[in-house]
């Protein structure tokens, strides 16, 4: 199980904005915004998180459907909005405490920038329109200035700015102010509430944040059941909390192999990097094509620099290298160092997460079935490797979160190829059962691995590493 947060999470009710993807632009402003409809107290169809509240359970977030309908933007793939503009509205919200409910941008709806209040929406949205930047209303923007190397200017600062006396309605940022039932105010007082609950061995409640897009207390719980969620909704408001999670869609069908070392001359299945889907080892030299006027490419050069900002100046050759039903992955670099994640949030490409820069992609082999990943190095205990040599004293550790659990019989291999003048090894390790397992750090093992014969002048070698990587010395990981 991957890494989980611990402890007690306040939630953020600073107003800067919370980049639900995307960023702002000039595009036409609606001032009337979507109007009454906008309300998020409408109703509309019935939803299974209202289900779950009936039957007295606290609904999964990711079943609270966002408030909507929101206004449609063409904002996503801008920079940035005007900061002292944004910086004015969150003067605004800030003078409606007891009503305001947060902000966002909305990649769904294509960048609008949503305010949301527990009252009318109407009178704010005419009043958001005729707001006009004040003196210091710059540092409260969407984006946080920072300066790259050799530059005086802050990387990703806004290209134009309003003139003096330019309202938000004659910006062109594209707004929108939805009802919702929990303001900021109550949200905390409903988190302060939930603190009973990180110390109730029921609820093994790990932490909290307030989620703007749900308008709810968001409760991270250790292992989250029906048990659980009824007892948290006995404890709290039901309509005002959510578990985080829920039921999660099929990932795509990915073709696992049937052994840890890929077969000579074969094109496996690799993780690579910062690339979150496994790809194909020849996309590296062969990415896919994409034709100019596919959705996604237009998509991607339209949000390319909204997680990936390059310095000014510096030419990027994006490619494409791996998509699948939901997401997509570009690249940049041979091997790669650079990567931009898109998402497919209903029939529109978003750009859900990127890095700029980092050590060169070495590829890993995907492993079997119900298998995950650990790391090993030769034993600094032993001498090194001779050639008369037919064991081999390795140190293996689980690169999972496992609360410091040791491997013991859940150990996977070695596996052994002799290959090309090198022993090529490999391990694996099968997981824990689910569960919340922190992470202290995982205690390394010791294993002997024996040789078919003597190791010769050849060379011991990762072999879940494409190509195989010489091993080293285990630095006590």
């Amino acid at each position: 199980m991957g890494d989980r947060r611990s402890g007690w999470a306040a939630g953020s009710l600073v107003l800067a904005l919370v980049l639900v993807s995307g960023c702002g632009g000039a595009a036409d402003v609606d001032a009337a915004g979507s109007g009454p409809s906008g309300s998020a107290l409408d109703g509309g169809s019935r939803s299974s998180a209202v289900a779950d509240e009936e039957a007295g359970l606290a609904p999964w977030c990711d079943d609270v459907p966002p408030p909507a309908p929101v206004t449609e933007s063409d904002q996503l793939g801008a920079a940035t909005q005007d900061q002292a503009l944004v910086g004015a509205l969150g003067r605004y919200t800030s003078s409606h405490p007891d009503t305001r409910a947060g902000q966002w941008i909305d990649r769904a709806h294509g960048g609008t920038l949503v305010v949301a209040f527990t009252d009318d929406p109407a009178p704010h949205r005419v009043a958001i329109a005729e707001l006009t930047a004040m003196p210091g209303d710059e540092t409260g923007g969407l984006l946080v200035p920072s300066t790259a190397p050799g530059e005086s200017e802050p990387v990703g600062a806004p290209s134009t700015t309003a003139p003096p006396g330019t309202t938000v309605g004659q910006s062109g940022i594209v707004f929108d102010v939805v009802q919702v039932a929990n303001s900021d105010v109550a949200l905390q007082a409903v988190q302060e509430d939930a603190r009973p609950l990180l110390t109730d061995p029921q609820a093994r409640l790990y932490g909290t944040s307030v989620g703007w897009m749900t308008n709810r207390v968001e409760l991270d719980i250790r292992e989250p059941n029906d048990e659980v969620r009824q007892l948290v909704a006995e404890r709290l408001p039901v309509s005002a909390i959510c578990v985080s999670g829920g039921p999660q869609p099929d990932a795509p069908s990915v073709d696992l192999p049937d052994s840890m070392i890929p077969p000579a001359g074969s094109d496996p299945m690799i993780t690579c990097g910062g690339a979150p889907q496994p790809l194909r080892l020849s996309a590296l030299d062969d990415p896919p094509f994409i034709a100019p006027d596919d959705p996604l490419w237009i998509a991607f050069e339209q949000q390319k620099d909204t997680f990936t900002m390059a310095p000014p100046g510096v030419p990027v050759a994006w490619y494409l290298l791996v998509r699948d039903d939901r997401l997509a992955t570009f690249a940049a670099g041979t091997p790669p160092t650079m990567f931009l994640t898109m998402e497919l949030e209903g029939d529109r490409w978003v750009a859900a997460n990127g890095s700029l820069g980092g050590e060169s992609c070495q590829a890993q082999a995907v492993l079997p079935e119900g298998l995950g990943a650990v790391r090993w190095g030769l034993d600094p205990a032993f001498p090194a490797p001779a050639a008369t040599d037919t064991e081999v004293h390795v140190r293996v550790t689980e690169t999972a979160c496992t609360g410091s659990e040791p491997l013991g019989d859940r150990l996977v291999g070695p596996e052994v190829v002799e290959r090309d003048g090198q022993v090529l090894l490999a391990f694996a390790a099968r997981p824990l059962p689910d569960g919340y397992y922190n992470c202290p750090g995982n205690p390394s093992e010791a294993v002997t691995v024996t040789l078919p014969g003597p190791l010769g002048d050849r060379v011991i070698a990762d072999g879940n590493a494409v190509p195989p990587v010489p091993a080293e010395v285990s630095d006590g990981f």
